[in-house]
């Protein structure tokens, strides 16, 4: 029998079986749908969107805090409420908690590393969590920063896909060129899932090393 190794996993050719509040932050829209990817791997289970620690008396995860503000829309740009919005990626040390994952690091014990949240009214939501470190998918491809998301709305089709950091050092830019799932997408899709972080402002007194960015979703009707 052929042995499951992580490529496999992370490209798909294996089947496994709130309290923030809303920043308002600015931001180019890129549009048309949000391109869909591999859901791939390691998707635990917990049901909030502050994922920096796993109760508000626990310690705080290890890395760097950010604050992930996103709006969902439909074809037209009309705001979708009650839209789920999960989130699932590895820890500031490229180490997903799951058995599955080969990568020798420590599982930092202290960290959700999945998240939930729903629309409101404007179709915004809104997540905090830190941001994930790269890890080997294979001998000779590293996988850059990202976070994995699926999103869910009656009337619409089921939404799976991945979200990317700016590169901030020529090592994240060389990741991102060489990335095989990335890559994978248009120009001008692969724009709509690389965000920019930037410093939080003084005015929403968050932490002071916090980064903030945002994420636009575009949801396609069921046809």
């Amino acid at each position: 029998m052929k042995s499951i190794t992580r490529r496999d996993l992370i490209m798909g050719t294996v089947k496994t079986t709130s309290a923030l509040g809303i920043l308002s932050v600015p931001f180019s829209k890129v549009f048309g749908a949000t391109p869909s990817q591999t859901e791939g791997p390691f998707h635990p289970v917990n049901q909030d969107n502050d994922l920096t620690r796993k109760s508000p008396q626990s310690p705080l995860a290890v890395g760097q805090i950010i604050y992930l503000y996103g709006k969902v829309t439909d074809e037209q740009g009309r705001a979708l409420s009650n839209a789920v919005v999960e989130l699932w990626q590895a820890a500031a040390n490229g180490k997903y908690n799951h058995p599955g994952d080969p990568n020798p690091k420590p599982v930092d014990p202290n960290f959700q590393y999945w998240g939930r949240d729903v629309t409101d009214r404007e179709g915004k939501f809104a997540f905090k969590t830190i941001k994930p470190g790269e890890y080997p998918a294979d001998t000779n491809w590293t996988r850059p920063s990202h976070i994995h998301f699926r999103i869910l709305r009656p009337g619409y089709e089921d939404l799976t896909t991945q979200m990317y950091f700016s590169p901030e050092s020529n090592q994240e830019s060389n990741l991102l060129e060489k990335d095989l799932i990335l890559n994978a997408l248009s120009p001008a899709d692969r724009k709509k899932v690389i965000i920019n972080f930037k410093p939080a402002p003084a005015s929403a007194n968050l932490e002071a090393d916090a980064k903030v960015g945002f994420f636009p979703i575009e949801m396609r009707a069921s046809r």
